[in-house]
């Protein structure tokens, strides 16, 4: 569990979309931080952020050195059967002896993390395009409505639907779309919707759970109204300003489209292009199957096997060995 110095640490040092516990944990498990290294576990797989957190340096030999000391930690845990890591820098598989690597994905250009310095970003929405894209936004009849909402409705639903339908999104990306009701009920969390005569054009979900860092997490639009997606973006950007925020997180960019929406606003901010490497034991009977948030494992392996594919009891760790203590120590 995050202690409350360690929330404190992450809402003031976060660097990375990662760090975003707040959406991340209702896919990837409990976090943790040991020795400035964040990692979620769902009782059956440890992902590892290998993002350090702002003051350091990736290149740094002394946080490269606590990042494998992490990894080595957690994999004397028995509980644990797949470490899932993504960071700038390239884990070595000789770090995880008796284990196996499974998928290794090499950094992309496009695919990076993105902030927005709002300041900077307040001041570029004065510029001559980005009013001309508003005022495309007006002529196309959108109105914008900014709020909270405690569940989708069917028209969210089925802007998520047309997004989940595309050939750039896989099970994963899927998975990230349906985490969005964990947080819709939070306080922290705003949804910026644009309306055509009543219709729903689009939405974002956002949050601001750590108060100098908002975040958002998912949006979707109807292409056929022109300057929705400028029109949400624009409100978010202004929304967040007026409450004292410094950045906005926008995620990451999957394709060159989404790069260049993202970073098109001013004060955008690229992360480093990442790797994406998982490991799993020998020993573990269950196969990787594409994805390892704990909601597709646990439906899929319904789906494959009738019921559970291990032995529950198996599962578990001894109490001398408590996986929530795997990779931290005593501060």
């Amino acid at each position: 569990m995050l202690s409350t110095s360690d929330e404190r640490v992450m809402a003031e040092r976060l660097s990375s979309s990662d760090h975003d516990y707040f959406v991340w944990a209702g896919l990837l498990g409990e976090p943790t931080l040991c020795e400035g290294i964040l990692t979620y576990f769902d009782a059956e797989t440890v992902t590892v952020v290998g993002f350090p957190l702002s003051g350091e340096a990736v290149e740094s030999p002394i946080w490269q050195r606590r990042l494998r000391a992490t990894i080595a930690e957690w994999i004397h845990s028995p509980a644990v059967r797949f470490i899932s890591y993504w960071g700038s820098y390239r884990v070595p598989d000789t770090a995880l002896p008796g284990w196996s690597s499974v998928f290794a994905e090499p950094p992309m250009e496009c695919n990076v993390d993105v902030f927005l310095d709002l300041e900077r970003s307040i001041a570029a929405l004065e510029g001559r395009k980005a009013r001309e894209n508003l005022r495309r936004a007006w002529r196309s009849g959108l109105t914008l409505w900014v709020g909270r909402r405690p569940s989708l409705s069917w028209e969210h639903l089925a802007l998520l639907r047309t997004l989940a339908a595309r050939d750039s999104f896989g099970v994963q990306d899927v998975n990230c779309l349906t985490n969005v009701v964990s947080i819709l009920r939070s306080e922290a969390t705003t949804v910026f919707e644009a309306r055509n005569d009543g219709r729903l054009a689009g939405f974002c979900v956002a949050h601001r759970y750590f108060s100098s860092t908002p975040f958002a997490t998912v949006a979707a639009f109807d292409r056929r109204y022109t300057g929705c997606a400028d029109l949400i973006f624009s409100a978010m950007i202004t929304h967040y300003a007026g409450l004292g925020a410094r950045r906005l997180g926008l995620g990451y960019a999957y394709d060159e489209g989404s790069y260049w929406f993202k970073t098109k606003w001013g004060g955008a901010t690229v992360g480093r292009p990442f790797y994406e490497l998982i490991w799993q034991r020998h020993s573990s009977r269950r196969d990787f199957n594409g994805c390892l948030h704990w909601p597709w494992r646990l439906l899929s392996g319904q789906l494959a096997c009738g019921g559970w594919c291990e032995d529950l009891e198996s599962s578990l760790a001894p109490a001398s060995a408590d996986p929530l203590r795997a990779g931290c120590v005593d501060r």
